[in-house]
């Protein structure tokens, strides 16, 4: 009896097993290959400059206009700290501990995204927990920070990069969606320190059926899941007009009037009739805009930056090995545009993954003079 009882159990836990297998297969792989969109680089890999050279992949960064570069460690790459500024070339954990203890405020430790707004503000998206903290470069100390709720980022969401508006009045992030499929934008008045979803699993939010191929890795993991986030670049025009997003490997850039998407009274169905398709793009983590209005895209898969026109036209500016992963961007002094390689496709589901060290940051010259910080 005990051992019928034992090849019972044996097989529901077998039965059981397949069943998670092919719910992953079903929901969670895609095998789709994205089109190879760029060119010929306008520049020569010489006008990429290396910042710096780091023991950990960096995720995003915030650069000032007097060329101080503070930027996160990904999580993913299990770093001793999280925060961090470079000094003198190299990385030192940053704020201090005292910053933390005069704010009562726990560490932050799975930040993906940092800006630094029109005040000189750094602000700093965490995910655990989900909330946004603000501090003062001028003054060296924490401020504000908001705790969001589950009705903003509900179970399984993720908190992946954001955008503040050039008035400092509105913050937008993208949830991308990556376990729960369920991506969207969430959109942060600053004054009425409230927040808001929008376009939840929306067309224009939701990930396409691509598999994201780095550097000759295919970035399904185990079989069973391929790195395929929803909405995840997110920026600003530097007139404020337009909020541009897209879906990590979706195949279009898409943009809405800033002012209707921070309108709280409006539905999603209100929303649709002014969200534009600007062009087909690359398959994009980061971005940032420029102030003649071009759009800068990272193009994952072929190691290259792209600048888009404001009529949607794409230019390759750089394309080298030397770009692992271009993940963020952040406009600093003069018209330095700086770039973090995140090389996840050499940090994910890697074991000794130290033996891809060093991970970069670069700088290269855009010739268009930009606000610092995003």
């Amino acid at each position: 009896m005990r051992s019928k009882n034992k090849k019972l159990f044996s097989l529901i836990l077998i039965s059981l097993l397949f069943i998670f297998i092919g719910f992953m297969r079903v929901f969670f792989v895609e095998s789709a290959h994205f089109p190879d969109r760029s060119t010929t680089p306008k520049y020569s890999i010489d006008n990429l400059k290396l910042v710096a050279d780091l023991d950990y992949p960096p995720a995003n960064l915030a650069v000032t206009d007097d060329g101080d570069v503070y930027f996160t460690f990904h999580p993913e790459g299990k770093p001793p700290y999280n925060l961090a500024k470079l000094v003198n070339g190299k990385a030192t954990s940053w704020p201090s501990k005292k910053a933390y203890q005069e704010a009562h405020l726990d560490l932050i430790q799975n930040a993906y995204s940092i800006r630094i707004d029109s005040k000189n503000h750094l602000w700093i998206l965490d995910n655990k927990p989900t909330r946004l903290v603000e501090y003062d470069l001028n003054e060296n100390k924490f401020l504000t920070r908001y705790y969001f709720s589950k009705t903003e980022f509900g179970f399984m969401s993720h908190a992946n990069d954001f955008n503040i508006s050039r008035d400092s009045k509105f913050i937008y992030i993208s949830d991308d969606g990556l376990f729960n499929k369920k991506p969207g934008i969430i959109v942060y008045d600053i004054e009425k320190n409230v927040a808001w979803k929008r376009l939840e699993s929306h067309t224009t939010t939701k990930a396409a059926p691509y598999v994201p191929v780095v550097q000759d890795r295919e970035m399904t993991a185990y079989g069973l899941f391929s790195i395929n986030p929803g909405v995840d670049g997110i920026t600003l025009s530097r007139d404020d007009q337009w909020l541009y997003y897209a879906p990590f490997s979706g195949d279009k850039l898409y943009r809405i009037p800033r002012d209707k998407i921070s309108n709280q009274t409006l539905a999603d169905s209100d929303l649709e009739p002014f969200i534009e398709s600007v062009s087909s793009k690359t398959m994009t983590d980061g971005m940032t805009t420029d102030a003649s209005g071009n759009i800068y895209l990272s193009d994952i898969e072929h190691s290259a930056i792209i600048r888009m026109s404001p009529q949607g036209k794409m230019k390759t500016l750089l394309k080298d090995k030397k770009l692992r992963w271009p993940d963020g961007f952040s406009f600093g002094e003069d018209d330095w545009l700086y770039v973090s390689c995140s090389s996840l496709h050499q940090v994910i589901g890697v074991l000794g993954q130290k033996q891809h060290a060093p991970f970069q940051i670069y700088k290269f010259k855009t010739g268009i003079n930009t606000i610092a910080g995003q």
